[in-house]
């Protein structure tokens, strides 16, 4: 068993909370990562090595998802254009 933890990150970037992670690899570590995310950023680190920060999704003041926001920070790409 490897051990992970990931850090949630309030709003003003300090750490507010730790959870520690034990799976047998880091694919599994991402996802468990993943889950820890419930409107706050989260940073997933062996040790001294960083391995990704997984952001919130965005929402509308109607409290729906942004389907323009992504967590890699790369623009939105356009859907196909209709056959019809």
């Amino acid at each position: 068993m490897e051990e992970y933890r990931a850090y949630v990150i309030g709003p003003d970037g300090h750490i507010i909370n730790r959870v520690d992670i034990r799976c047998s690899n880091e694919k599994e570590a991402r996802r468990l990562a993943k889950i820890a995310v419930d409107g706050h950023a989260v940073e997933l680190w062996q040790t001294d090595r960083f391995i990704e920060r997984f952001e919130p999704e965005q929402t509308h003041k109607t409290g729906a998802v942004d389907p323009q926001a992504n967590s890699t920070g790369a623009p939105p790409r356009p859907y196909p254009a209709s056959s019809r």
